[in-house]
């Protein structure tokens, strides 16, 4: 309307710059006629303001409409589809996030024993993972799936569990406590609970691995509250055994009827540990240090054979079983295991004792048969969040490869290095490891029975 307005001010400007004998009373009618005029445009512009705000509301009321209809896709952390409802994602009643990482390993092993030499190529960890939660965000879900080469890639169900927080019913505040049931790791020691994915060195420790319950299907209880202003976590799980989760559950020889119970507790002392693994990939300006300590019990007979012969002797790496005297055909086993680990400024130390004890053999008599486990990790960035120098040693000693006449005990010492193209998600690792002794079967190892000599691995990592 400006051009309206420029035409009444130039009319006005006209009838003001008249000379002193014009017409005063027709001077009066026309400057009352020019603030008419201006009044009535002013009115049509507030009225037209006022149009133009109703049409932008009701365009947002438009697009709210039609957004709360369409489900929303993107990527966060993983490739993310969400159901209608509000803009943020960890809100909405359905949501399901996929990612995939793998590992293509290079091995060499140059054995000084009985063992044969490797050298291969292979796919060590093929993961996809669906997530999400369902109806609310606190009911969630996790599905993992396996295909690496050890298992000549036939896709395998790692993981799956439900999990769903009671906060709600409870009162309290998100994630203090928790229930689980499926398959997943269950609790124990530090380097178990630790992602694959985020490990210093190309693989996990010797002794960490031979003092393992890995994966069964069970149910759990999830805890987190604070102890004089600290965090502490609990984990609780009543499960079908030690590292039991592709043993069938029905009555075909492999599980016994023996459940398990196993838990781990763990607290950050000072400062946080953060979400970066065991490395401190995200430079701690002050020191974090964080403890924890498990447990895990159960009994095991010959009713399920490939439970029975599941735990494996120093220093041999044979199993119990095939060197207990055949009466025996029940026992206890318990394993316990304590970590104390730091990170500051790039660099962090982790270490962990592990125990386990065998006894109450039933069938014949048998000592009570005690093993022992040390690791000591420790990595340190050269150049910062970039190039990270790593080394490590376990120890394995104990009498169970000799039924408790002598100790006998294995060792690894190892160091390599990691070079971080995008953290976890782009990584390439090198590590050189000599063994003298291997007490376990691991094909994620590449370990068998009784291995010595050196490994020599090259891995390359990519993550989404």
């Amino acid at each position: 309307m400006w051009p309206c307005r420029v035409v009444l001010m130039v009319l006005l400007m006209l009838a003001a710059s008249k000379p002193l004998n014009a017409d005063e009373s027709n001077l009066a009618k026309l400057r009352q006629q020019v603030a008419g005029q201006s009044q009535l445009l002013d009115e049509q512009q507030h009225v037209l303001d006022q149009q133009q705000l109703e049409l932008q509301s009701l365009r947002q009321l438009f697009e709210s409409q039609t957004s709360a209809s369409q489900a929303r896709s993107g990527y966060d952390k993983g490739f993310v589809i969400t159901s209608p409802g509000e803009p943020r994602s960890d809100s909405d009643s359905f949501h399901l996030r996929f990612n995939s990482w793998m590992q293509l390993r290079h091995t060499v092993f140059d054995s000084d024993g009985v063992t044969a030499d490797q050298n291969e190529v292979e796919f060590e960890r093929l993961r996809l993972i669906f997530s999400g939660h369902v109806w609310s965000p606190g009911f969630r879900y996790f599905i993992q799936l396996d295909a690496d080469s050890d298992q000549s890639e036939t896709v395998d169900m790692l993981d799956y569990y439900v999990h769903y927080d009671l906060a709600d019913i409870f009162d309290m505040e998100p994630d203090t406590i928790a229930i689980r049931a499926g398959k997943w790791k269950m609790p124990f020691n530090r380097a178990r609970f630790e992602s694959g994915r985020k490990m210093q060195l190309v693989d996990r420790g010797l002794s960490s691995v031979f003092f393992d319950i890995n994966r069964s299907l069970g149910v759990g209880v999830i805890t987190r509250n604070s102890v004089a202003d600290r965090p502490v976590e609990t984990h609780l799980a009543l499960h079908n055994g030690f590292k039991t989760g592709a043993f069938q559950p029905v009555r075909v020889g492999e599980l016994d009827r023996n459940v398990a119970v196993s838990g781990r507790i763990f607290s950050d002392l000072v400062g946080s540990w953060g979400k970066d693994g065991e490395s401190d990939l995200t430079p701690h300006s002050c020191p974090a240090v964080r403890v924890g300590a498990g447990f895990a019990r159960t009994k095991v007979d010959r009713d399920g054979l490939r439970e029975f012969f599941r735990q494996r002797v120093v220093d041999s790496g044979a199993t119990l079983a095939s060197i207990l005297p055949p009466e025996v055909h029940e026992y206890d086993i318990a394993f316990y295991s304590v970590d104390a680990n730091m990170k500051y400024r790039g660099l962090s130390i982790l270490t962990e004792y592990y125990f386990r004890q065998m006894n109450d053999f039933r069938g014949a008599a048998v000592s009570t048969l005690n093993d022992h486990g040390l690791l000591v990790q420790s990595g340190v960035f050269v150049i910062p969040e970039r190039l990270e120098l790593a080394a490590r040693f376990t120890r394995i000693v104990g009498n169970s490869g000799s039924l408790g006449a002598s100790d006998a005990s294995s060792d690894e010492v190892g160091v390599g290095f990691n070079w971080y193209l995008r953290g976890h998600n782009a990584k390439l690792q090198f590590d050189v490891t000599h063994l003298n002794g291997a007490p376990l079967l691991d094909r994620a190892l590449n370990v068998l029975p009784g291995d010595r000599g050196m490994f020599y691995r090259t891995q390359l990592q990519l993550a989404f």
